[in-house]
């Protein structure tokens, strides 16, 4: 795995962070939907960095939503709905949010 010319990979994330589209995309996750139809989530559809007693995580974002620090003129929270929209062109069907964690740390890192 090639390390970005921008990152010595020591970086780490912190909560609020968002992840780089680089280190999304080099990195290996465990989700929520794991056993299921597995779907490789796209950089723009996922939130901040956030964290629990398990470590940091990230979730998914409806097509409804945008990440809470991009959100200008507003409280910035995240949504504490289990599910969310999928598809704008169909409002009402709706699927459960996913929860993605680093698999093999409790932290997310660049590389």
């Amino acid at each position: 795995m090639a390390k970005s010319p921008l990152n010595n990979g020591d970086k780490k994330y912190k909560k609020g962070d968002l992840l780089s589209e680089t280190d999304w995309e080099t990195n290996k996750y465990k989700s929520t939907s794991e056993g299921k139809k597995y779907v490789r989530h796209n950089i723009q559809d996922v939130s901040e960095v956030q964290e629990d007693d398990k470590g940091q995580f990230v979730t998914t974002l409806g097509d409804d939503e945008i990440t809470p620090s991009l959100q200008i003129g507003k409280n910035p929270k995240f949504s504490s709905d289990s599910t969310i929209m999928e598809n704008a062109l169909r409002p009402k069907v709706r699927i459960a949010r996913d929860t993605i964690r680093p698999r093999n740390s409790k932290n997310f890192k660049g590389y």
